[in-house]
């Protein structure tokens, strides 16, 4: 069955969202909740121009309830012919380079770093995974309490590269209610994490807000889009910066686009992407705007960058000269 073919009673936000999978070989998270359940019933049933490889990791939490959530996901991809690769977080936590204190950051570096194992060792497109447009409203909320700007209150990308591996989401545009509705009407059952209701974790709180003020979800998507156009105005507009440039290059530019047109002169001469923060931009943009601080700073990677008669450039490493 081809994208065309997905049955048209099926909710129209649920149709869009299963034909924009493009054909081939995936990966699929599935945590054996009802999104990412609903989201591989729906491929499996209509989209037999996609191969899945289903992906579990049992965090070995909830007093042995992830590992039942492990058995359920493995029974259910068996029952549909699907292949599955499940692993258990002391197999990957090891592995991993992150504050350990930090399980939040722990859970989605094992998630990444299993993602690249299945990816990579099947020669898999990517992975799809089933976050909705109630987790983009929640992620644009945490967002905003937590002051970030402009492009983190974009939200989540329907396509992104993440360390070399594509993930894609195509149930943005989806809301949860919808996907809950589609396995009840089908008799699938899924498994409901009981931490989820906790208040002990920022997004459960956000979530049991947005639940009693459904307008809301609406207007965070609303400014997620608008930020998200506003940043594809800025990536078009912003000029790409030589090797060297002069600091006349950046301070006449509006602050958006000269932000933007620094931090991708930081990626470019090999600053990780995922450290080119705010404090960085800031560094460098001090150095460009006033002539009376520094004139070489330190930069992630031991990148040593200096400003000389106005220009601004990367300095050769010792060996290098």
């Amino acid at each position: 069955m081809t994208p065309a073919d997905v049955e048209m009673d099926l909710p129209e936000s649920i149709v869009r969202a299963v034909r924009s999978i493009p054909p081939g070989r995936w990966a699929m998270g599935v945590s054996g909740g009802a999104d990412s359940i609903a989201l591989l019933h729906l491929v499996h049933r209509y989209r037999k121009d996609v191969t899945l490889c289903v992906v579990h990791i049992d965090h070995e939490t909830r007093n042995g309830e992830s590992a039942r959530d492990a058995q359920f996901v493995e029974a259910l991809a068996w029952s549909l012919d699907l292949r599955v690769e499940v692993a258990v977080r002391r197999e990957l936590e090891p592995q991993v380079a992150c504050d350990a204190s930090n399980i939040s950051a722990v859970f989605r570096e094992c998630r990444l770093m299993m993602f690249r194992w299945v990816v990579h060792g099947q020669n898999l497109q990517g992975v799809l995974l089933a976050h909705h447009a109630d987790d983009q409203a929640e992620s644009v909320m945490l967002r905003l309490l937590r002051g970030n700007g402009y492009t983190g209150l974009v939200g989540m990308s329907e396509r992104s590269v993440v360390e070399s591996v594509t993930l894609v989401r195509p149930l943005l545009g989806v809301r949860r209610a919808e996907l809950r509705a589609w396995l009840t009407s089908i008799n699938q059952r899924w498994r409901e994490d009981l931490s989820n209701a906790s208040g002990d974790y920022a997004r459960n709180r956000v979530r049991q807000v947005l639940a009693t003020r459904p307008e809301l979800t609406d207007v965070l998507l609303d400014v997620s889009a608008s930020f998200d156009r506003l940043r594809a105005w800025v990536s078009d507009t912003a000029p790409v910066l030589s090797d060297a440039f002069r600091v006349t290059d950046v301070t006449g530019l509006a602050r958006l686009l000269a932000n933007e047109s620094v931090r991708r002169w930081l990626v470019g001469r090999g600053v990780p992407v995922d450290r080119v923060d705010r404090p960085t931009l800031a560094r460098l943009m001090e150095m460009i705007t006033d002539a009376g601080t520094t004139s070489v700073r330190t930069f992630p990677r031991d990148m040593r960058v200096r400003r000389r008669r106005g220009v601004i450039d990367v300095m050769p490493k010792p060996n290098q000269s």
